[in-house]
């Protein structure tokens, strides 16, 4: 998902661009520990505490952002003339980003899965506190 919004923001230049980034950005400037008590409070109101889904939409939702700003960086290296030349060939823009664009960046996803695995593993104790079986019934 990182890699395909990354490819959006690169590809396209709309106004307020550098803004929306550092917005995006700014998500990973909180600390995950300090949401992790509000965290739990929904997670045990919806039932996704103590499940898989849970820890995959909480890792999702706190490392996309950092994906997203990182991988753009890489889909700005691309060449245009790729993606271009696809589209004259008859392919749509998503299908010249995934069969296209995502090889071009398979260097740039690597990294980037390389550090997103480094914050979920930085984040455990927040991942503790929303999937501990010693807390279900708390």
């Amino acid at each position: 998902m990182g890699a395909v919004t990354a490819y959006g923001f690169s590809l396209f230049k709309m106004a307020g661009e550098a803004d929306l980034l550092f917005f995006v950005l700014s998500t990973r400037m909180l600390p995950p520990i300090v949401v992790a008590i509000p965290m739990f409070l929904m997670y045990r109101v919806v039932g996704l505490n103590d499940s898989h889904v849970g820890l995959i939409i909480l890792y999702t939702a706190f490392n996309l952002s950092f994906s997203v700003w990182l991988m753009k960086g890489f889909m700005d290296e691309l060449p245009k003339e790729y993606e271009e030349a696809a589209l004259v060939d008859g392919y749509t823009r998503m299908q010249a980003c995934i069969q296209i664009g995502m090889p071009e960046a398979g260097n740039g996803i690597a990294a980037t899965a390389v550090f997103w695995c480094s914050s979920a593993w930085d984040d455990y104790d927040l991942a503790l506190s929303v999937h501990n079986p010693h807390l279900r019934h708390a």
